[in-house]
């Protein structure tokens, strides 16, 4: 596959969001979660198990890690994923199939992982966090997102670049109302 270097993506968007890095990567490793906070993903849906999850279907020569990160992906969950990014009028979607072929304490990492059999561009989604006080109750979050093809590459640059700010916005939300619904205040205190 002929890809134009030129024309692939490689982006770091870095945020900071009020929760637990614990907190914080819990929702950054399911992708179901993405459509909460990141406008770009449109949906994002759990996918059953497939064999080739243990293989690398988008290995390329050039990539040398393709092996390692397949046996990293043994057992780990896969994802439908649609996204959608508008460039003036005109308005893109493409579906993936993303598995996470890496997950620790500290960051997680998906990989296109298509079972079609077809030869598709690479498409890399990895993020860290860390604490961002002494309190660890603030996080910064650096997203990486790799694509070596040329066809998304325009609208997904214009789409990253309007999502940056309020991504990291409403991902500070969504933790906010997933941290108070799992801890809700204590009804058993009387008052009198």
């Amino acid at each position: 596959m002929d890809q134009d270097s030129t024309s692939a993506i490689d982006r770091v968007i870095t945020a900071e969001v009020t929760a637990t890095p614990e907190q914080t990567l819990a929702a950054l490793a399911d992708l179901s979660t993405y459509p909460e906070w990141l406008g770009l993903v449109a949906s994002a849906t759990l996918d059953e198990p497939a064999p080739s999850d243990t293989t690398s279907s988008n290995a390329t020569a050039r990539d040398a890690t393709a092996p390692a990160a397949a046996a990293a992906a043994a057992g780990q969950p896969a994802w439908i994923v649609t996204l959608r990014a508008k460039l003036g009028p005109l308005a893109r979607s493409k579906r993936l199939r993303m598995q996470r072929v890496a997950a620790a304490a500290d960051h997680v990492r998906f990989e296109r992982r298509e079972i079609d059999g077809r030869d598709h561009a690479s498409w890399v989604l990895e993020a860290r966090t860390r604490p961002a006080d002494d309190q660890a109750m603030t996080t910064a979050v650096d997203v990486s997102l790799q694509y070596d093809g040329s066809f998304w590459s325009a609208p997904l640059e214009a789409a990253l670049s309007a999502a940056e700010g309020p991504a990291a916005r409403r991902l500070g939300t969504w933790l906010a109302t997933q941290v108070s619904s799992a801890h809700p205040p204590d009804s058993d205190q009387t008052h009198g």
